[in-house]
């Protein structure tokens, strides 16, 4: 029975990943990343025995430091889907040119629809980076020290809380080929009528991420087997749901409150061996998030980049900018996001080390209207897709040109006798998967090592550690990191 535990524990954690492929996004306009301080191998390296090995220590608290960052060589094909999620499926550029181009029928966007001039030639392209700083302060303190009784011998409750500094980048180049005047396509993108996803080069965002409160157990503590659970609420103390810019920088889990879910197994391997441990280590942390109100900007469907049309309006108004329109209050539901963790841990005296390799998953958000009355949807039946300057309809409206995409303008649309008409954006030209945050899996290798000292009224230890992030698609952004950490249990 044995060795078969031993088997089944090792395929836990040499199963090929190969089998969670995750498609290629492009034409995103959120991505969810994830904080530095969600790392279930760093919270629970050296604290799974300071904590709780000792019943006569109640309390005991820990400090952890983390800094993460992104690591992908842009200049490899791999690195470059990266810039596809923000961008076009395949682009990790894009052309923008205008109609006096049209005849060489290669350019991704229109820039009439930028507002740019007719004769206007040239290129961008952006890569996301982020790095991360967070301190996390945590405590945790026994039940039994102040209620009698069996029931609370193994109970403990807890808290926690996060401060982080976070820094996205986005690495704007463009390059422009021709046009007579002083114009740029950033400028154009954060010129003053378009009030939202403005193209910052950096973002910043430092506070407080989240709060804590934590309740749980110890199932089995002996002989080294190690088995504890705690579940915790959790309270976002940031607010960053404005989309007042792209690729904001956004602290913790975007305001989402949250219930959480720890689970950690230690399991010798080396019952003979009294000089040493050898043990297996699994840990688990799923958090769910609760649904939040956001605001978003979404495409049209099958019209990536479509937010950056031009639109006319039912009461005579003209050439707005769509993701003016496009962005909306939503209900975001993130649902779950998980962090698992196994591998081998090694201890002899005071020294304890270990390696394991982990798994940070999410799956895909999902957007609804706000309003149970739809307001958006009621919003967009007022607007359709600018169609040339002059063309109106037989009562004054300005028309339309629905077949255009963001690289062409279409003809206008009429009617079976040939009159120009108005076909506005419906509900049903709504892409809510544009604006949401996709499924992303990330392989992480992570090694640690740490000192711990034992007295009779307390015990402490201190260690650091460091950790490599591969991310199956370009949903999630590849990282490296190191941390380091003290805590003391009395």
């Amino acid at each position: 029975m044995e060795i078969q535990m031993k088997r089944l524990f090792l395929c836990l954690i040499i199963i090929p990943i190969n089998i969670f492929g995750l498609p290629i996004q492009s034409s995103q306009t959120f991505m969810l990343t994830k904080p530095a301080y969600f790392n279930i191998e760093a919270y629970n390296a050296f604290w799974h025995n300071t904590a709780y090995e000792d019943e006569c220590k109640p309390m005991a608290f820990q400090l952890i430091t983390y800094f993460q960052k992104s690591s992908t060589n842009k200049h490899k094909k791999k690195g470059r889907q990266f810039s596809e999620y923000f961008l076009m499926k395949d682009r990790s550029q894009l052309s923008v040119k205008g109609d006096d181009f049209i005849h060489e029928h290669n350019r991704d966007i229109r820039a009439e629809w930028l507002t740019l001039p007719s004769n206007f030639n040239g290129t961008f392209t952006l890569f996301p980076e982020q790095q991360q700083v967070a301190f996390m302060a945590d405590f945790k303190y026994e039940l039994k020290t102040h209620f009698a009784g069996t029931c609370f011998e193994n109970f403990f409750i807890g808290a926690s809380t996060a401060f982080v500094s976070v820094k996205n980048k986005l690495n704007l180049k463009q390059d422009i080929v021709s046009t007579q005047d002083d114009q740029t396509i950033f400028g154009a993108l954060n010129r003053p009528d378009i009030a939202f996803n403005k193209f910052f080069n950096k973002t910043e965002n430092t506070g407080f991420a989240d709060l804590r409160f934590k309740l749980g157990t110890r199932f089995l503590f002996r002989d080294d087997i190690q088995v504890y659970y705690h579940s915790y609420v959790l309270f976002p103390l940031s607010s960053d749901t404005n989309a007042q810019k792209f690729f904001q920088a956004i602290r913790g889990f975007n305001d989402h409150i949250g219930i959480g879910t720890v689970v950690n197994i230690q399991i010798p391997l080396s019952y003979t061996c009294e000089n040493y441990l050898f043990a297996f280590c699994l840990d688990i942390e799923d958090v769910f998030l609760f649904q939040n109100h956001e605001s978003r900007t979404i495409d049209l469907f099958g019209k990536p980049w479509s937010r950056y049309l031009l639109l006319n309006k039912r009461d005579g108004t003209t050439n707005i900018p769509a993701i003016n329109v496009l962005t909306q209050k939503f209900k975001v539901q993130s649902y779950n996001i998980i962090d698992i963790s196994s591998g081998f841990r090694f201890q002899t005296g005071c020294i304890e080390a270990e390696i394991t390799y982990g798994l940070w998953a999410h799956g895909h958000e999902r957007l609804r209207d706000k309003d149970d009355k739809n307001r958006c949807k009621e919003i967009c039946h007022q607007y359709g897709i600018a169609a040339k300057e002059g063309e109106f309809t037989p009562s004054g409206i300005p028309a339309t040109a629905s077949r255009s995409t963001i690289a062409f303008q279409a003809a206008t649309d009429k009617d079976a006798q040939g009159n120009n008409i108005f076909v506005p954006i419906t509900n049903f030209d709504l892409d809510f998967h544009s604006g949401a945050s996709q499924s992303a899996l990330v392989n992480r290798i992570n090694g640690a090592i740490g000192y711990h000292f034992h007295g009779n009224k307390s015990d402490a230890f201190v260690g650091a550690g460091g950790f490599v992030e591969v991310s199956q698609n370009n949903a999630a952004l590849n990282q490296w990191g190191v941390w380091f950490k003290l805590g003391a249990a009395f």
